[in-house]
Formats: C-alpha cells, sequence, structure tokens
C-alpha cells in the first residue's frame, strides 16, 4: 500500500474536471467552430461531426490520459492540483497498470459512471483506481 496521503475527493473532483475541459470541451468546441464553418450540407456535417468528436475521445482515451500519466505519473488537471497516479501497493506504477486503467478501466468506468465511486469509499478511488490497483496520492513537493 502506498504511503504517501491520499488525494482528497475534492482534489479528484477538481482535476478530473479540468481534464474534462481540456480532453474534450475545448477540442469539441474548436472542432465544431471550424466544422460549422465549412458551410457543409446538414447530412455531411452530421457525418463529420460524428467522425470528429470520435477522434477526439480517442484521443482522450489513447493519448491525453495514458501519455500524461505515463510521463508524469498525472494529467494536467492532477499536476495542477498537485497529485499524482501511485501504485496502490506502494510499488512504481507499471506500463501495464497505466495502461490498463487510463485506456481500458476508464473507459468502461465512464460508461458505468465509475467516478462516482470515488465518494463511497474511504481511499477515495474510482472504478478504475479499484480495477488497476492504483491510487491517487499528493505528489511530492
Amino acid at each position: 500500500m502506498s504511503s504517501k496521503a491520499i488525494a482528497t475527493k475534492g482534489q479528484r473532483f477538481a482535476a478530473y474536471f479540468i481534464d474534462q475541459i481540456i480532453a474534450f470541451m475545448i477540442p469539441s468546441g474548436i472542432i465544431t467552430a471550424y466544422v460549422t464553418s465549412l458551410k457543409l450540407p446538414q447530412d455531411q456535417l452530421l457525418k463529420v461531426s460524428i467522425i470528429t468528436q470520435a477522434g477526439i475521445f480517442l484521443f482522450a482515451f489513447i493519448v491525453y490520459y495514458p501519455g500524461l500519466t505515463m510521463l508524469m505519473e498525472a494529467t494536467i488537471g492532477k499536476k495542477l492540483l498537485g497529485i499524482k497516479v501511485a501504485s496502490a501497493d506502494g510499488e512504481e506504477l507499471s506500463l501495464i497498470q497505466i495502461f490498463l486503467r487510463e485506456c481500458v478501466f476508464r473507459l468502461l468506468g465512464t460508461i458505468i459512471f465509475g467516478s462516482i465511486w470515488l465518494f463511497f469509499n474511504d481511499r477515495n478511488r474510482t472504478s478504475w483506481d479499484i480495477m488497476a490497483k492504483s491510487i491517487v496520492v499528493k505528489a511530492d513537493e
């Protein structure tokens, strides 16, 4: 088990919110504005919108979350809040844990409202933390 101080529910929620803005809302707004400016026919606009939103979704789950966690042990939201992802057993977070946590379990957790689990356990873990045997802790200062 990690001996570092566990990130608070507030820190986790705020980091999640920041990451949602960075990974989804900002790119969606930019791409939507651009696609709308193309003045495409309605049927083409719908197809292009679906494809671009799918691209943003894939970017977030394949690049943003796992890439930043692999490089910095944290996403931008977590970095701003002074928290990071660690292995629950106190060992270094493995690449397999990062991949499973950020690509597979986070996606499953998103589908089943896995972030809500954060509010119902004493270690402030989401479903993807539990499945990947990870925990979010306060970063070294």
